[in-house]
């Protein structure tokens, strides 16, 4: 579709093909039998009218306004993009990045790996494990609990079974866990337990790290307790 402009052309000579005209006199004027002056028909102009296409627009048909030039184009991109970036933090899924911190304590306590262990920590954090007088703050004092819970050899192993996070802005994340833990007991017995945990996550350098960490074993089920005592009695 092409809207049509108008140009008006006041030439001599022929008309272009398929162009109205109207056609004006002019010359110079001579008196009349009335007194009034004579237009001389010596010399005539031929007006036309010659419509030429416009573009489509970007506003549409109703304005001549040329379409975009490849530099905008490149340039709304690249808007567009930055603004993506921008909104990446808040996009982010909190609950992955929760559960890689969490896993990656597993993985390090289970094999002993005090350093890695200690990496997870803020240097202002707060533990809290279950036991009388678990609690410290500060890395010096969260390494001496790992040391003994981590010891390489012990067979220690911590299983993830569910997560919940809940992001506190863009550089705290609120979590609230549920573990399988499994630690030697005495005699050399491996004892398993539930072990909840709530802890506030803290970015740092663009890393994840505990800012505090309180676990707890969870009482057993009814059932589970009644069964217990029976296996004591028992022996």
């Amino acid at each position: 579709m092409r809207r049509l402009a108008a140009m008006k052309s006041c030439v001599p000579g022929s008309v272009p093909a398929g162009a109205s005209v109207r056609e004006r006199e002019s010359g110079t004027r001579s008196p009349s039998s009335t007194g009034r002056p004579r237009r001389s028909m010596t010399a005539r102009r031929r007006c036309y009218v010659v419509r030429r296409p416009f573009p489509l627009t970007s506003a549409g048909l109703g304005r001549n306004v040329p379409l975009p030039g490849r530099r905008y184009i490149m340039k709304r991109w690249m808007v567009l993009g930055l603004m993506m970036m921008l909104a990446g933090p808040a996009l982010a899924d909190p609950t992955a990045d929760a559960r890689g911190v969490e896993e990656a304590f597993a993985r390090a306590c289970g094999a002993g790996d005090l350093k890695g262990v200690m990496a997870l920590y803020a240097d202002d954090a707060i533990a809290v494990w279950p036991g009388q007088g678990a609690e410290a703050k500060g890395k010096a004092d969260i390494e001496k609990m790992a040391a003994a819970l981590c010891k390489k050899g012990s067979g220690t192993q911590f299983a993830l079974k569910s997560l919940e996070a809940l992001p506190l802005g863009d550089a705290h994340i609120v979590t609230v866990a549920h573990w399988e833990g499994t630690v030697a007991g005495p005699g050399g017995r491996r004892v398993t337990t539930e072990v909840r945990s709530t802890e506030v996550l803290v970015k740092q350098d663009g890393a994840w790290r505990y800012l505090v960490d309180h676990a707890s074993i969870g009482q057993p089920r009814p059932r589970q307790a009644a069964a217990a005592r029976r296996g004591r009695r028992m022996r």
